[in-house]
């Protein structure tokens, strides 16, 4: 939505809204429904169907690198590191503890070879 915004400063996102026909306004028991909820839920339907498409499926490890890097773009953008120590001290940490799951245990290797999953294409 932040990128819409850009795209459309006109319009209001947060606090534009659009009237629903009666039938389904009586169902759901609301009038009218917020514009940025309606784009957030067709992005994440359209996200979706990309995904289960039979040409993604072939290379799904593109989708899902694509997926990882927003969602780690996201979390970036959701914490704020005081100092350049923080941060290294953040990725040491994290590198310590991907060496102890990846070589200090058998779990990679179990669940690379054991688990059934339709991860395992």
């Amino acid at each position: 939505v932040p990128l819409l915004r850009n795209l459309f400063p006109s319009v209001d996102f947060g606090t534009a809204e659009i009237e629903l026909p009666d039938g389904i306004a009586k169902k759901l028991d609301v009038d009218r429904l917020p514009i940025d909820g309606l784009i957030t839920l067709g992005l994440g339907l359209l996200c979706t169907v990309v995904y289960w498409t039979p040409v993604a499926l072939e290379n799904k490890f593109l989708i899902s690198n694509a997926i990882a890097w927003a969602l780690g773009m996201v979390s970036l953008g959701a914490i704020s590191l005081g100092s350049f120590q923080t941060g290294a001290i953040l990725l040491a940490g994290l590198f310590c503890y991907d060496i102890f799951w990846v070589f200090g245990t058998d779990v990679m290797m179990t669940v690379a070879t054991k688990v059934e999953a339709p991860v395992k294409f």
